[in-house]
């Protein structure tokens, strides 16, 4: 275990895996002491490592995503716009937190600095769980905004179907499709989309 654990101090995922391989060995007191710096080892590393994933949301509050993700109108229109990708992004980071808390439980949760890296975890998703919410809001908002007035992006142009130069087209506007896409993305990922009142 020491030997393999040696090759990969560099890679905190892997290194929990390695534990998580000899779990049932850990659970042992005597080997679970025998290990305790090489534990120790690994909780730092995990610490180090939230502490990526913490300026990764720091760059996506302060819309740094947003500025990656421009490009081509086609690029745009096969994309999500920055907002939601940055949910889906803020998703992604909290599951692996979300994770490595759940693995490390009867792993490290003896060790000293064990508490903290739990602080540490929570402060992380609580801060995540705020910036989707935010970020849904607002796009709730623009989105009842543009219906109220009536944008003609979001509606069907003519017939739901024809036909042009022998070619069956659909008469949904980029936007709309657009629009489309999003609300299923964000449906998938558990926001409550808001329901028309009547229109």
């Amino acid at each position: 275990f020491r030997r393999n654990a040696a090759s990969i101090l560099d890679h905190p995922q892997l290194l929990l895996r390695e534990f998580q391989k000899y779990r049932q060995l850990l659970e042992r007191p005597s080997i679970c002491r025998a290990l305790v710096s090489e534990r120790d080892v690994l909780l730092s590393l995990l610490k180090t490592f939230v502490g990526k994933m913490e300026q990764s949301v720091d760059r996506i509050e302060a819309g740094q995503e947003e500025s990656d993700n421009e490009g081509s109108t086609a690029q745009r229109a096969r994309l999500l716009p920055a907002r939601l990708a940055g949910i889906i992004h803020l998703r992604q980071i909290s599951a692996k937190v979300v994770s490595m808390l759940s693995t490390t439980k009867g792993l490290l949760d003896d060790l000293q600095e064990y508490p903290r890296f739990v602080k540490q975890c929570e402060v992380l998703i609580s801060r995540i769980k705020g910036e989707e919410d935010s970020r849904f809001e607002g796009w709730v908002s623009e989105m009842e905004h543009r219906i109220e007035d009536d944008d003609v992006s979001l509606r069907l142009q003519g017939s739901l179907m024809g036909w042009k130069d022998g070619i069956l087209v659909v008469n949904f506007s980029d936007h709309l499709v657009q629009f489309l896409r999003e609300v299923r993305q964000l449906d998938e990922l558990g926001f409550e989309i808001p329901r028309s009142s009547g229109r």
